[in-house]
């Protein structure tokens, strides 16, 4: 229900932006946008919280200044990458076109599917794995074959694709 309302309240607000700004209202509308999914989800909250007391803020100091950099550090994590290919964007684009872009755009596409299909391996297989151990060395161990066995999925595609880059470009780069 949460995320029904937050998407269709998401589209309204983007729809209103646009009307009433034009493009920097739809620019707007764009970052604002997944912000609802948490106002929305806090609004029901609230709505059906018997205990407000647990939101009250305590200035314990250290614990505070430790949580706000991991925030920063976070926040400059999640960042720096977005900010990275508009700035590589904007380079290529002037110095060789548009299309080079869209090459470029599609080989870090293929990469942040590739990046996503690691991340789940590790969130859904390696740290249930990891955490069932008993000793540090066993999860080392673990950690190491896990490692060793994507390093060798890894190589293998690898000399897979390079055995059949002419046949992949030519099937990618066709007229048809």
């Amino acid at each position: 229900t949460i995320q029904i309302v937050a998407n269709i309240l998401s589209l309204a607000l983007l729809v209103l932006f646009t009307e009433s700004v034009g493009l920097h209202g739809a620019i707007f509308g764009l970052i604002v946008g997944p912000a609802t999914t948490g106002a929305v989800a806090l609004w029901r909250f609230f709505r059906n919280a018997p205990h407000y007391k647990m939101f009250h803020i305590v200035w314990n100091w250290p614990p505070l200044k430790n949580l706000l950099s991991y925030a920063a550090v976070m926040a400059s994590s999640v960042a720096a990458v977005p900010l990275a290919q508009l700035l590589i964007r904007i380079d290529l684009s002037d110095r060789l076109g548009w299309e080079a872009v869209g090459y470029w755009q599609a080989v870090a596409k293929i990469s942040d599917a590739n990046m996503q299909f690691i991340g789940v391996i590790i969130i859904n297989y390696l740290l249930p794995q990891l955490s069932s151990r008993q000793d540090a060395m066993s999860a080392l161990r673990g950690l190491f074959r896990t490692g060793a066995q994507l390093l060798a999925l890894l190589v293998a595609v690898c000399a897979l694709i390079y055995a059949a880059r002419y046949y992949i470009i030519l099937s990618i780069y066709s007229e048809e």
